[in-house]
């Protein structure tokens, strides 16, 4: 992400990550992409991506909000879903298990 973003927010492997602290736990992290805001508010999946959009300011975070609206949201969750469902098909992810 450093190099799409004039500003991102820090990643961290969540296997290095407190999750304890973070109020997360390996299934939530196993399950879908996590976000942690500075007031420790969890985002998940899609919502997370809109967070880390929005983080990064204009003109990504116009997307992270738009991917937050109503009707929108559910379009973004299921193309959130889509594409981990089948990210082994994507060059460089390891075939499923």
């Amino acid at each position: 992400m450093n190099s799409w973003f004039r500003r991102h927010p820090d990643s961290v492997a969540w296997q290095q990550a407190d999750l304890d602290n973070l109020g997360l736990t390996a299934d939530q992290c196993r399950e879908a992409l996590q976000f942690v805001g500075e007031d420790l508010r969890t985002h998940a999946g899609s919502d997370a991506v809109a967070r880390i959009l929005i983080t990064a300011g204009v003109p990504s975070a116009v997307a992270g909000r738009l991917m937050l609206l109503p009707g929108l949201r559910q379009v973004a969750q299921a193309a959130y879903r889509w594409v981990a469902d089948n990210r082994h098909r994507f060059n460089g992810d390891p075939i499923p298990q």
